[in-house]
């Protein structure tokens, strides 16, 4: 009887590893947000974001955020807007007064992504040097994106990262600097599409 028992253990557990291989395989097999096809001519892109210092601000905890667009048509960032954890606006900027992003493909005058090009902004860049408080973090972000034509979705990420923090006050001029030194630790998340405008049936066939 108990060998018998033992025989039953054992095909109950090859049976529910059989499942669980399968149903891994299943989301294995879905396609990952950067292997998408879809196109649209406009949307909006959630990220989220943290923003703030610790160990008595040795450290600092920011968010990069990487816009690229892998379409053949330029998109153009119509509208950034940073929420802190209360839902209140701490940021925002239209197409026409973004701030400078990393390497100046985006900025002030210039909303423009053109086919291929990747950029970078960092909470830093529109925050500052001051952290946001426990009760009003982690922070979304939000970008609107449109084109002429309809094109594949832009690919929007964000990466937390940590790192050391050095300040140094000058008493000779009275300012304060701040070093940042080794990374502590970084972590990659994708932007989520909250919204898309297709168009009607039939719009850009060749496209499609």
């Amino acid at each position: 009887m108990k060998r018998g028992r033992d025989m039953n253990a054992i095909k109950t557990f090859a049976g529910i590893a059989l499942a669980t291989s399968m149903l891994m395989a299943t989301v294995g097999a879905e396609a990952a947000f950067s292997d998408q096809d879809d196109r649209a001519y406009s949307g909006t892109l959630a990220c989220g974001g943290n923003h703030f210092n610790r160990v008595g601000g040795t450290e600092a905890q920011r968010s990069s955020y990487v816009l690229r667009n892998y379409g053949d048509t330029p998109i153009r960032i119509e509208q950034m807007t940073l929420y802190d954890a209360t839902g209140a606006v701490i940021f925002s900027a239209d197409g026409t007064s973004l701030p400078p992003f990393r390497n100046s493909l985006l900025g002030p005058g210039d909303n423009v992504l053109m086919p291929n090009q990747t950029t970078q902004i960092n909470t830093q860049d529109i925050l500052g040097e001051s952290g946001l408080g426990r009760n009003v973090r982690p922070i979304t972000v939000k970008f609107d994106w449109a084109a002429d034509s309809k094109t594949i979705l832009p690919d929007f990420s964000w990466v937390r990262f940590s790192r050391a923090r050095v300040r140094t006050f000058d008493p000779a001029t009275g300012t304060t600097t701040f070093e940042y030194r080794e990374e502590r630790g970084r972590h990659l998340n994708n932007c989520r599409s909250i919204s898309t405008n297709k168009g009607r049936d039939g719009d850009d066939k060749d496209k499609d």
